[in-house]
């Protein structure tokens, strides 16, 4: 007996063509059974005399038909049901939002696969970079794990990379709203911004004529400040960026201290879902894993030679590695972006192999061959001794002023390559090496870095986020935030606030600027959460609760650290950023 197709694979909208098919199949199917029986009859009726040849044919002929009929439709079933799945494996692919975020943890989730690590119990997930089981938290916000392990809350998700001078981060809540604090040019608040209005954080304005009707900013689920930018990635995979645009970073030629969005060049919103800036260019990962990049190509990282333009204020597509872009191959299956001062990376989905482009005068990106412009993107060699030809297995990516580094394999491993003069070290190396060199270990030449569970870099400097809650900093001493006035080869640790503990626990995120940093932390000295760390139990942060803070230390010359004093001193240690950030999310 033939076999219905079910009712949902009917409604499945991407493939109305093939179920129009069917159901013409099906009423001609039931046209001709009926004709069939409609005969059948007539010879019952007809018993008392020998059969009609006539009636015998078209009951023959309808045979025929039904079961030519029940051939097309099976068919048809097959491949209706095959393209049903390969679109099914294919959106899987594309993109995973199981915590109603656009992001992507296939690397992660295959790694995790390989290692044999169980599923993450429900409400959980795996974070971008970490094979840890997370807390699935609301949008903008960030899991962060207690000091003794036993609590999760979800904090503000800081700026993927910090301005030159300025801050930002997505306010708790789940509307969004982007608060930011710093240089007064750089914050976001529209006409009429006065000094002194920026020392405190305070909530980037609405775009113009925005749908919502509030006067902030809402929907952001990512933002990244750029040297005197900053952008906001909404839901929707729109593009929202204000600041200065010298070189166009905005989109436009002109400067904004409110939203405006970033169009493709017919005009229409992008469609991203991860958004990285640098110095004065930004890049975003599309839905269809393609990169798109806008603003200066001074060092290629619009991935076109200097001499086809110096800057666009339309997005690019970033040629395919080894191409140009006149070749018309473009970066395909990318899982992850970052940009640094003048250079991008990515993370491909073949073995999770890097590659990247643009400045390159200290081997940056990669190639061996140092170039002030390198609109080729490369893929990353693999380090000396090792088997293959590439770097592999990349969990994640950080990149600075002209060093990158990469999270590698399930030990949480770091390796960097790029500049390192020996006066000012940037990572581990001493000289320029296009050869990913291997990181050492907190305050030990001999051993290495591992179990790091997230990367950030700065402007001249490199974090990792370890997995017992401690940040590890190394580069130019005002990122330590440990006291230090000497920079250093070897990772170090960052002390806790006013440098009263040995160590920053309990963080969550860190970003970096020009020679300051701030980290989200969940405050293990509240009584509200020490109470629920007594109990062990794993709980959702209340909106307006006391589970986390932001603190920040480094140059504050223009109110970055984000207690409301100007200072010419640096703040080398942790300091809270003023508590009525706290309120914000109320506006």
């Amino acid at each position: 007996a033939m076999k219905p197709l079910s009712h949902s694979c009917f409604m499945t909208t991407h493939r109305r063509r093939q179920h129009l098919h069917v159901h013409t199949l099906m009423v001609g199917l039931a046209a001709v059974t009926l004709s069939m029986c409609c005969s059948t009859s007539v010879v019952s009726a007809s018993s008392q005399s020998e059969p009609d040849p006539d009636q015998l044919n078209v009951a023959s002929s309808s045979g025929a038909a039904i079961e030519e009929l029940r051939k097309q439709f099976d068919a048809l079933s097959m491949m209706y049901n095959s393209s049903y799945l390969q679109l099914a494996s294919a959106t899987q692919q594309v993109m995973e939002s199981s915590d109603g975020l656009l992001k992507n943890s296939k690397q992660l989730e295959a790694v995790a696969s390989r290692l044999l690590l169980s599923p993450c119990p429900e409400g959980q997930k795996r974070g971008d970079q970490s094979l840890r089981c997370l807390k699935l938290c609301e949008l903008g916000q960030v899991a962060v794990v207690s000091a003794d392990n036993q609590t999760q809350v979800c904090a503000p998700m800081l700026s993927r990379n910090a301005g030159q001078t300025h801050m930002c981060a997505i306010m708790p809540g789940g509307a969004g709203a982007v608060a930011c604090w710093g240089h007064a040019a750089l914050v976001g608040r529209g006409p009429g911004i006065h000094s002194g209005s920026n020392h405190l954080p305070g909530l980037v304005v609405a775009e113009a004529n925005a749908a919502h009707g509030a006067p902030y900013f809402r929907g952001a689920i990512q933002v990244s400040a750029g040297t005197d930018f900053t952008c906001m990635l909404k839901m929707n995979g729109h593009v929202f960026c204000f600041g200065l645009s010298g070189e166009e970073q905005l989109g436009r030629s002109s400067n904004s201290n409110m939203p405006v969005e970033v169009k493709d060049g017919s005009g229409q919103s992008l469609q991203a879902i991860k958004l990285s800036t640098g110095g004065k260019f930004g890049c975003v990962l599309t839905r269809q894993r393609n990169v798109l990049c806008w603003g200066t190509n001074l060092a290629g990282q619009i991935g076109r030679p200097l001499n086809v333009f110096a800057k666009t204020s339309t997005p690019m597509l970033i040629p395919s590695p080894g191409t140009s872009y006149t070749q018309g191959s473009w970066m395909a299956n990318v899982t992850d972006i970052v940009t640094g001062e003048f250079h991008a990376c990515v993370i491909v989905l073949e073995n999770a192999k890097v590659a990247c482009w643009g400045w390159n005068q200290f081997l940056s990106t990669g190639f061996s061959t140092p170039t002030g412009s390198q609109d080729i993107p490369t893929y990353v060699l693999a380090p000396a001794g090792s088997s293959g030809s590439h770097l592999t297995n990349v969990r994640a990516l950080a990149a600075g002023h002209a060093h990158s580094c990469a999270l590698v394999g399930a030990q949480g491993d770091v390796y960097c390559w790029g500049f390192s003069a020996s006066d000012q070290p940037y990572h581990r190396l001493l000289s320029p090496s296009h050869l990913p060199q291997r990181v050492s270990g907190v305050h030990d030449t001999n051993g290495v870095l591992t179990g790091v569970h997230s990367l950030q870099e700065a402007y001249r400097g490199s974090f990792a986020v370890l997995e017992n809650g401690n940040l590890a900093t190394w580069g130019q001493f005002p990122l330590y935030g440990n006291g230090a006035d000497a920079a250093t080869v070897t990772p170090v640790l960052t002390k806790g606030v006013n440098g009263t503990a040995p160590a920053l626990n309990a963080v969550g995120m860190v970003s970096g600027g020009d020679f300051f940093a701030c980290a989200a932390v969940s405050s293990s000295t509240s009584p509200h959460v020490q109470s629920i760390f007594a109990s062990g139990l794993i709980v959702s942060s209340a909106v307006g609760s006391q589970d986390f803070d932001i603190v920040c230390w480094g140059d504050n010359g223009n109110y970055q650290v984000g207690d409301g004093v100007r200072t010419t001193d640096r703040r080398k240690f942790p300091l809270f950023v003023d508590k009525s950030w706290r309120g914000l999310w109320r506006e």
